[in-house]
C-alpha cells in the first residue's frame, strides 16, 4: 500500500505541470471506461469526453448528430475496438474526423466471443471476439501505454509528461492486480463461479480463476434459451454456489430469476461496460476493480 501511495503522490504532482495557456489536447472516448484512463495517461494537457454516459451499454449505442459534431471537433478519438463499437467506423467517417483515432486494445489477443455474432467493420479482421478486455488489469496496462503512444503522437510536446503519467498510472494498476488476485483466492477454489447477468467478465475471471457463466452472451439483450437457463440452475444447485449477480447494463431479470429458481441470493450490482456516476466508488476504473471485487468476494463467500 505504501508504493500505491507514493505512486498516486507523483501522478498528482506530475499533473499541475501545464503551462498558463496552452491549449489542452480534445480527446473523446467512446465510453466512460476509456475516458477515465485517458483522463489519467494524459493528465492536464488533456480534455476528455465521453460519447456514452455511465450506465449505457455500447453494444446498442446509436450516436447523435450532437455526437457527430463533438467527433469532428476533437483531435483525439480513443475507441476499444474488438467490435465493441460496431458504429463506431461509420461515425468516425460521416464526421469528416481528421485527428487521430486510438484503438485501445490494439496488441491484445481476443478471448472468442459466447454467444455474439459478428459486428461490422472492425470484427471483419477480428471474428466474433469478446470486447471486454479491459476487465483483465494486465490488458488495462496495456490499453494506458496505447493511448499514451497514440496521445505523443498527437501531441509530440507532451510526450515526456504522457511517459510519466503513464507509467505512475501502470504502476498503480500493477499494485491493484495484485489485490485482485489475493482478494479472489480467499475464496474457496469450489465457490469460485461466477454466474452474471452477460459475459462480459470472461476477461476477468480468466485472469483472477472463476469459473465463468452467464445468462447472456458477450452483446446484452440476447434472450436466452430455457435449456441454457435450466443448465444454469443445475450448475448454482450441484455446486452450492452462493450468489449470483446482475451487471450495471443489463436487464436483471433473467439473472435473478435463476437465482430464484436455484434459491440463490442476489450478489449484487457488477460493473462490466460502464463505471458509475463520477465521484462515486466505482466513478473510476480502478474503483470499478475495487468494488467488483468486494463485491464478488462477499457474494461467494455465502452458502
Amino acid at each position: 500500500m505504501l508504493r500505491a501511495f507514493i505512486l498516486a503522490f507523483i501522478l498528482a504532482f506530475a499533473l499541475a505541470g501545464l503551462s498558463a495557456g496552452e491549449a489542452r489536447v480534445q480527446v473523446v472516448a467512446t465510453n466512460t471506461i476509456l475516458a477515465d484512463i485517458a483522463r489519467h495517461v494524459g493528465g492536464d494537457r488533456v480534455t476528455v469526453t465521453s460519447l456514452l454516459s455511465p450506465g449505457l451499454d455500447a453494444h446498442v449505442f446509436q450516436p447523435t448528430p450532437d455526437d457527430a459534431k463533438r467527433v469532428a471537433s476533437s483531435a483525439v478519438v480513443v475507441e476499444n475496438g474488438l467490435g465493441l463499437e460496431g458504429w463506431m467506423r461509420d461515425l468516425v467517417r460521416s464526421s469528416g474526423f481528421a485527428g487521430r483515432l486510438i484503438t485501445a486494445s490494439a496488441g491484445i489477443t481476443p478471448l472468442a466471443g459466447d454467444g455474439c455474432t459478428a459486428h461490422k467493420d472492425d470484427d471483419k479482421a477480428h471474428g466474433c471476439s469478446d470486447p471486454h478486455a479491459w476487465q483483465d488489469l494486465a490488458n488495462g496496462i496495456r490499453y494506458a501505454q496505447n493511448i499514451r503512444d497514440g496521445l505523443s503522437a498527437a501531441d509530440p510536446l507532451g510526450a515526456a509528461d504522457y511517459s510519466a503519467w503513464s507509467d505512475a498510472y501502470c504502476g498503480q494498476l500493477r499494485v491493484l492486480d495484485s489485490w485482485v488476485r489475493r482478494q479472489i483466492a480467499s475464496v474457496p477454489v469450489d465457490r469460485r463461479v461466477l454466474v452474471t447477468s452477460h459475459a462480459a467478465l470472461s476477461y476477468f475471471g480468466r485472469a483472477y480463476g472463476l469459473d465463468m457463466h452467464a445468462v447472456e452472451g458477450v452483446a446484452s439483450g440476447q434472450e436466452p434459451d430455457a435449456k441454457h437457463l435450466a443448465e444454469l440452475i443445475g450448475l448454482l444447485r450441484a455446486r452450492r454456489i452462493g450468489a449470483v449477480f446482475i451487471d450495471n447494463v443489463s436487464n436483471p431479470n433473467a439473472v435473478q430469476r435463476v437465482g430464484a429458481e436455484a434459491g440463490v441470493a442476489n450478489g449484487g450490482r457488477l460493473f462490466s461496460d460502464s463505471l458509475d456516476a463520477p465521484g462515486s466508488p466505482a466513478g473510476t476504473y480502478a474503483g470499478m476493480f475495487l468494488v467488483n471485487t468486494r463485491t464478488i468476494v462477499r457474494g461467494l463467500e455465502r452458502r
